[in-house]
Formats: C-alpha cells, sequence, structure tokens
C-alpha cells in the first residue's frame, strides 16, 4: 500500500528522523533535509513497506559515514 522511510544510527532505527511516508512508489524524490549529523558517525537510511492490512516489513536499510566539513 506504501513505503515510509527513517533515518538512524541504529539498523531500522528513527533517532535522527521518525517514519516518514514515502508514497506508493518506488521513487522518492523529496529528502528530508534540515538534519544535524556529526561527523564519523554512521546513518541508516532505511526504507520499510506498509500493507493494505497496516503489516509493516522493513525493507532494506543503506548506511553511510558522515563527512561533515
Amino acid at each position: 500500500a506504501r513505503y515510509e522511510y527513517s533515518i538512524g544510527t541504529t539498523l531500522g532505527g528513527t533517532e535522527v528522523a521518525a517514519w516518514q511516508f514515502a508514497g506508493p512508489l518506488t521513487t522518492l524524490s523529496k529528502m528530508k533535509t534540515g538534519l544535524t549529523l556529526v561527523d564519523g558517525t554512521t546513518y541508516y537510511f532505511n526504507v520499510r513497506t506498509v500493507d493494505v492490512n497496516e503489516n509493516v516489513s522493513l525493507s532494506t536499510s543503506v548506511s553511510w559515514v558522515a563527512d561533515v566539513p
């Protein structure tokens, strides 16, 4: 039914940004802005699916290390 995303410091986490509606499509064209990231910290961009019965499934997570000037 829909996709949601979060940003955290743990796999599947929401420490930086809580779960946000990303739409029913597989392309996210609007990113979260105004984040305060800490240099050298590993962050995770998490995507999950929510079906019509509200069952939630973590689909994927991508990690990166912040390189803040």
